[in-house]
């Protein structure tokens, strides 16, 4: 009979096996269960002057936090009450804690001894590829008197060169002469890059006679990449490599794993983009002075520093590559966002224009009347950087230290999450997620609010904060002025009809620079035409 088969064929052994698989499979289950217990019930009561930690189900927050960091830090700002304590994840492994509320962050800013951000900007530069044994010599502090060994750049406090060269970014980029002379540079190419002729490349999708259609993402990265690089390093640095647009734009999309500092073999395409630019500098480098007519100050400064310090060219090199990273990251993100609002609004589009309008008509282009004249357009500028930026500076607690009644401890590091503040209800109201044009203009007071800080603070303050402004407005400004601009609908499939463009939406990922990339940018497609009444 077949059931006296089955038994015969049957090994009573699987029985035991079963049950050992299962009573395996409870055994885990109860240690995690009590371990949950333990970590976000047990030990938060125990140890309450620590901050609480977002309980997790899978081993820690790292995958969240990579794929969608301002849901995951919304989730555990609610976790705490939205009290404005600060709270703590687990990102592949390491215990954070992070900071939300105006008070903590400035309390960061001021707490310099326990609160450390020269070790991140440390761990960036070995990752970047400079040798440890080059950076201990950059951090070698001078002689306090005689010849020291940084003998070009005006040094009083004897700082290192690791130090020295934030210093003279900050020079170069604050308002000030050295400015000036970038945004003497810089603004005629604007002005250039500014006419219908002058629209070309792989981001004009369509030309006819009287139009182009253009993608706007690529519009802004090419315009304001090529102003800001040749108002920079003069002409020779395009000569060297003339896709360094190119390479620049898989660089930058990729650039959050040097940040991230994972490990090489986990970079893909960014080493190979990244050796092509680092062997650019290198080239501009060694090209002889006459052929660097145009280049700025710090370029100059840092070089001859780094020169006396015996540095070597391809640490140089890489150097440059920061500087640039820096110089080009977010204008041209911001510029997108910015004008995206404006084109999907028809009556601001209007308001904005007369604004610009009526200061153009009094003859050459001024961007610091633009920017007086204007308020309207100001305005809008910070609240796309409100609604479109979420930076993360981050400090190295070095020794114990109390913040917002929670103590940290040594070891561990401290965020800084600028997003959360500027998505707060309780101080912008119940429009808080909306792109709202008149909310600075309303309040005058909001741009220098402890809730707005788009270009962070304290010792990670972004010196290229007035460059990026004057950028941008003077970006804006050229294109409503000298261009009628809208959205064209998209092409129809056979047999189909045109659909209205779709406005683009945040990448989810991503927080190594300020502002947010969006999500298929490439396919947002704005018509430009020459408008008749513009000079």
């Amino acid at each position: 009979m077949l059931s006296d088969s089955i038994l015969d064929s049957f090994d009573p052994r699987a029985l035991f096996l079963c049950s050992d698989v299962l009573e395996a499979l409870t055994r885990t289950l109860l240690l995690w269960l009590l371990w949950r217990l333990w970590a976000f019930t047990v030990r938060p009561a125990l140890y309450s002057f620590e901050p609480k930690e977002l309980p997790y189900w899978i081993p820690g927050h790292g995958i969240e936090f990579m794929n969608n960091t301002d849901r995951l830090l919304a989730r555990a700002q609610q976790y705490v009450g939205d009290s404005g304590e600060p709270f703590a994840l687990t990102i592949f492994g390491q215990r954070c804690y992070f900071a939300t509320s105006p008070k903590d962050i400035a309390a960061v800013y001021k707490n310099t001894t326990a609160l450390i951000w020269d070790e991140q900007l440390k761990a960036i530069y070995l990752s970047f590829g400079i040798p440890r044994s080059t950076l201990e010599r950059m951090l070698e502090t001078p002689a306090p008197a005689g010849p020291g060994r940084t003998l070009v750049a005006h040094n009083p406090r004897h700082k290192s060169f690791f130090h020295l060269v934030d210093d003279l970014f900050k020079h170069q980029l604050h308002l000030g002469e050295e400015l000036s002379k970038l945004r003497a540079r810089f603004i005629p190419r604007l002005e250039i890059g500014m006419r219908l002729e002058s629209l070309a490349g792989e981001y004009v999708l369509k030309a006819s006679g009287e139009f182009k259609d253009v993608s706007l993402f690529g519009w802004c990265q090419d315009l304001l990449w090529d102003a800001a690089s040749r108002a920079y390093f003069g002409d020779g640095l395009l000569k060297l490599n003339p896709n360094l647009y190119k390479d620049f734009a898989m660089f930058d999309y990729d650039s959050w794993k040097i940040f991230a500092c994972l490990p090489r073999a986990f970079h893909g395409r960014l080493s190979t983009v990244q050796a092509r630019l680092e062997e650019t500098f290198l080239a501009y480098i060694k090209l002889p002075k006459h052929e660097r007519q145009g280049e700025a100050w710090f370029l100059h400064t840092v070089e001859t520093e780094a020169r006396n310090l015996d540095i070597g060219e391809d640490t140089m090199a890489v150097m440059m590559l920061i500087s640039y990273w820096a110089l080009n990251t977010n204008t041209y993100k911001l510029c997108f966002w910015l004008v995206s609002y404006i084109l999907n609004d028809t009556t601001l589009l209007a308001r904005i224009r007369a604004e610009v309008d009526l200061v153009m008509a009094s003859g050459a282009y001024d961007v610091d009347r633009m920017i007086q004249d204007c308020p309207l357009l100001e305005s809008c500028y910070y609240e796309a950087l409100r609604v479109a930026s979420s930076p993360l500076s981050v400090r190295n607690v070095v020794q114990p230290t109390e913040l917002g009644g929670k103590m940290l401890q040594a070891g561990k590091r401290v965020l800084l999450s600028y997003r959360r503040l500027h998505m707060n209800k309780k101080h912008y109201g119940p429009d808080v997620e909306h792109f709202v044009p008149d909310r600075f203009m309303e309040n005058k007071d909001l741009s220098r609010s402890p809730w707005f800080r788009p270009f962070s603070g304290g010792a990670a303050y972004c010196p290229g904060r007035f460059m990026a402004k004057q950028e941008a407005i003077t970006f804006v400004a050229l294109a409503v002025h000298r261009f009628d601009l809208e959205l064209p609908d998209l092409e129809p499939v056979p047999g189909g009809r045109a659909t209205p463009q779709k406005f683009p939406v945040f990448c989810p990922w991503g927080t190594v620079s300020a502002v947010l990339l969006p999500e298929n940018g490439a396919s947002y497609v704005v018509r430009v035409r020459e408008r008749q009444t513009s000079k």
